[in-house]
């Protein structure tokens, strides 16, 4: 009986000093680059100390307080990172294998940076046909745009891919330390984990076959389209990792390295007056994917956590960059409002889609790993749970980016507990049942992250009529990419606003 053995709790593990600064200078270090490009020097230098001041408090701390830690030979490490490079690649980093159509966005925005003062500005943006900024989440392009002006723009794909490389480095290292066990275990669910999404495909291409006959176009479509937009487009949409880093690397590293730092501080109960510092810079990553943590720090959280999260040096140090952040999204052009999902949809439609969504996403295996383990474990699983099914209730951008973004976090801690069951013998210890369903729904769960890497690798027979590598001084700016007003506006800030008249920089 599966009640007749010891359950699983999460390892105690003491992650190296060096892994929890480099991931703490990893997410400053854009702000930083963004404080001394955009804004005024008598803003800029004040949150430039903040800054290094935050840094190094917290490298003092962790390197008091981690001398018993957890040790990685060199080989592993460079075994770790040939893994990460190798992901990096194959998701089209660098430009050297296919890159899909988000990178049309993704090397206009850098050839804007690397070509242009900043802040980048358009005297007329063929969006909103008037003047405007660049104004997005830019934390993944500032340092690769950096070094590339100083070597120039052909070397913008390698300062990029070694951008991307060193922090899916860091990822994948976290990952191992929380985790344990079976360390290629945790790092192949991390990587595979997904929906359901093929069993959807499947029934798609049987009720296909059964009213229209075998059709070979059809079936290439299916093999060349993202099946994590096969169950509801724009309404519901979670994406796996391998997805995620292919498709929007820009909010997904830097989400995954704060979220791994944030479950530390929750497990441990140790530094969490950083984790202000590290919401407030994460901003810069992604304002929504900050909302996710935030509500996973308000879900998970407990009384002793609030106590310590509003240390006065921590916490009142951290207003300067939220008021700077607040400033600059606030000059954002103004985008669609927010809506619920169950107005985007037919009623009758959403009682059985909503439901079936969190099954063919998380809740079929959650189910089944849900009563293996100890009581502090199975509560943070439930409200991961709980939180993951709230986030679906909201539609927030054209293909609702509120729900990718907001999403990673406590997807990314689910995935934990995924990866720990399975980096552990409780598999073999599962009733016969269960264990073969959870190996089917696995197999289901890995198989769109995979034909990502199948996809990246014979690109040229697969999906030939899509967009291919292009080199970033050859792309077009981000006023001539033909993005549809919808779409160009995205990236774009108001003049008049008191972020460009008052803290940026004068062109």
């Amino acid at each position: 009986m599966e009640d007749d053995y010891q359950k699983i709790s999460f390892p105690q593990s003491v992650p190296p000093s060096w892994l929890l600064s480099s991931s703490l200078i990893y997410l400053f270090f854009p702000f930083i680059i963004f404080s001394i490009g955009w804004l005024k020097i008598w803003f800029s230098l004040p949150l430039l100390l903040v800054s290094l001041f935050f840094c190094w408090r917290f490298y003092k701390k962790t390197s008091i307080q981690q001398k018993k830690s957890d040790s990685y030979s060199t080989k592993f490490l460079i075994i770790l990172a040939f893994i990460a490079l190798s992901w990096c690649l194959l998701s089209g980093i660098g430009g050297i294998f296919f890159q899909r159509f988000d990178y049309l966005k993704h090397n206009a925005i850098f050839r804007e940076l690397v070509l242009n003062n900043w802040p980048v500005y358009f005297p007329e943006s063929s969006y909103i046909n008037d003047s405007a900024w660049l104004n997005y989440y830019i934390s993944w392009y500032l340092p690769p745009a950096l070094f590339s002006k100083i070597f120039g723009v052909e070397s913008i794909e390698i300062f990029s891919l070694l951008w991307s490389w060193f922090g899916v480095w860091l990822i994948l290292i976290w990952i191992v330390d929380l985790v344990q066990g079976r360390w290629w275990i945790g790092i192949t669910t991390f990587m595979l984990f997904g929906g359901l999404e093929l069993l959807v495909v499947l029934y798609q291409s049987i009720e296909y076959v059964a009213s229209s006959g075998i059709d070979k176009a059809y079936f290439y479509h299916i093999l060349r389209t993202g099946w994590e937009v096969a169950f509801a487009n724009k309404v519901f949409r979670y994406m796996a990792n391998t997805v995620l880093l292919t498709w929007s690397p820009q909010f997904a590293i830097g989400t995954w390295i704060a979220t791994a730092m944030v479950w530390y501080f929750i497990r441990t109960k140790k530094y969490v007056p950083f984790t202000i510092p590290i919401g407030s810079v994460l901003l810069l990553w992604s304002p929504m994917a900050t909302i996710g943590l935030a509500l996973v720090c308000i879900f998970l959280f407990q009384k002793w956590h609030w106590i310590n999260l509003f240390k006065p040096i921590e916490f009142l140090s951290s207003f300067p960059i939220i008021f700077v952040m607040f400033a600059f999204y606030t000059a954002h052009i103004p985008l669609d409002e927010p809506t619920f999902t169950f107005i985007e949809i037919p009623l009758i439609i959403f009682f059985w889609k909503y439901p079936l969504f969190l099954f063919i996403e998380y809740l079929s295996i959650a189910i089944i790993i849900w009563n293996n383990w100890v009581n502090e474990d199975k509560k943070h699983l439930n409200l991961v749970c709980i939180l993951l099914a709230l986030l679906a209730l909201i539609k927030l951008g054209y293909n609702n980016d509120w729900l990718i973004q907001t999403g990673i976090a406590p997807l990314f801690i689910f995935i934990l507990f995924v990866a720990r069951f399975l980096a552990t013998d409780h598999v073999n210890k599962l009733r016969k049942w269960k264990k073969y369903t959870l190996i089917f729904l696995l197999l289901c769960a890995f198989a769109n992250p995979t034909r990502y890497f199948l996809i990246s690798l014979f690109r040229s027979v697969l999906e030939p009529d899509l967009v291919t590598s292009v080199k970033i001084k050859d792309s077009p700016g981000l006023n001539d990419a033909g993005f549809s007003p919808n779409i160009g506006k995205q990236y774009l800030g108001h003049n008049m606003t008191f972020f460009y008249q008052v803290l940026a920089r004068k062109l």
